[in-house]
């Protein structure tokens, strides 16, 4: 969806391997036993494929990996697994999720910048280049709707994550909404709400998770 050929290229190769050794019951009973050895304490998922091919004796050779490949291709994991966090998390249908929009699209832009430093694949830089400009051209300059939002969820209500200025904004455009008679009621005393969420967006819910003007702080990682 971004345009990177060395990506779309490394996913198709993956996909093809994927098909190969998941048409073959040997391939597949090794590499069971391969992940049950090299990771004894997690459960093994077992190959899927989206197409069904045919291979009239095609080479295993030619659908190797090079260690370079399989570096990008653990870097690609390690970079987008919050993102399948995040669509989970906001993708939930038994409770709202607008207020979750902006505090979850700042724990990834700071993901991005956090793991950006670490990332050896050229291909992975310009993947995460290419997400966080995706993200800034969408949301560098938030709706007040979802900010309303944000600061309506109790899990979220004390907006750390934006300046002291456009918290205030918020309010007030709040306020704008009820007449005078209703906002004494509406008003009460902001308290952190406590969680024993384990997910990548538990720190969202920690005591110590106050950091001030992070949406102001969101920027390009690096210019290409």
């Amino acid at each position: 969806g971004f345009d990177i050929t060395e990506v779309s290229n490394l996913i198709s190769k993956a996909k093809t391997l994927n098909s190969y050794i998941g048409g073959k019951d040997k391939y597949r009973e090794s590499l069971r036993e391969l992940q049950a050895e090299l990771n004894p304490q997690h459960q093994v998922n077992p190959l899927s494929s989206d197409t069904r091919t045919h291979w009239n004796g095609t080479k295993l050779s030619d659908l190797l990996l090079s260690t370079e490949e399989w570096n990008s291709i653990d870097e690609l994991a390690k970079l987008l697994h919050p993102f399948t966090q995040a669509t989970e998390y906001i993708g939930g249908s038994q409770y709202p999720t607008l207020g979750m929009m902006i505090p979850t699209l700042i724990k990834l832009s700071r993901h991005l910048r956090e793991f950006y430093p670490a990332i050896t694949s050229q291909t992975v830089k310009a993947c995460c280049n290419k997400i966080n400009q995706s993200m800034l051209s969408r949301w560098s300059e938030p709706s007040f709707h979802s900010l309303i939002a944000a600061f309506l969820d109790l899990r979220f209500k004390q907006m750390n994550y934006v300046t002291a200025s456009k918290k205030r904004e918020t309010i007030a455009h709040l306020y704008s909404s009820f007449d005078t008679q209703g906002r004494s009621t509406f008003i009460q005393e902001l308290q952190p709400l406590n969680t024993n969420s384990s997910s990548f967006f538990s720190s969202f819910y920690d005591d110590d998770y106050v950091i001030q003007n992070e949406l102001k702080n969101i920027s390009l990682i690096e210019k290409e």
